[in-house]
């Protein structure tokens, strides 16, 4: 099957960023680990994008070649607390703790493209390989006001 020109998927949920990883000192020197507080986001990110390709009628897997360029936008809608709303009306979550952009979008990215987590690989939902991704639109982060809390992703396949 051809994959589609464009896919548009809706996750709900609170997006969460990709954390750093971690170190600790150690008699030794230094431990560096991964903080894995992202993955819960990330399988319900799985879960739901299988779900709604199967619906659309898309049952490849990952939906894109590792030679197809891609365009992709991503939406985060945040959830609020009403003091944290009231303080400022701006509707841009702006603070560290709602996550840089660079970091949600690195949660949903490797979450859609092969993952590897504790030892097993999970091959990729929409992406062979995140380098397909030449470039982004339309990306952002707001309070999830008027909206829903969770992420939209958008993806279009580019011709040459």
């Amino acid at each position: 099957m051809t994959a589609p020109d464009h896919i548009y998927l809706w996750v709900p949920g609170s997006p969460l960023p990709e954390p750093r990883a971690r170190a600790t000192a150690t008699k030794k020197g230094a431990r560096v680990y991964a903080d894995r507080s992202a993955d819960g986001w990330k399988l319900a990110i799985r879960r739901v994008v299988m779900d709604q390709l199967k619906e659309q009628g898309v049952l490849d897997s990952p939906v894109y070649t590792p030679d197809e360029p891609l365009m992709v936008s991503w939406q985060f809608y945040i959830p609020h607390e009403e003091s944290a709303l009231s303080k400022a009306l701006w509707p841009y979550p702006m603070s560290k703790q709602q996550g840089d952009l660079d970091n949600l979008i690195k949660a949903a990215q490797d979450a859609l493209s092969p993952w590897r987590r504790s030892g097993e690989t999970m091959r990729g939902i929409l992406f062979s390989e995140d380098a397909q991704i030449v470039g982004y639109r339309d990306t952002w982060k707001r309070w999830a006001v008027e909206h829903d809390a969770g992420m939209v992703v958008s993806v279009w396949r580019l011709d040459e």
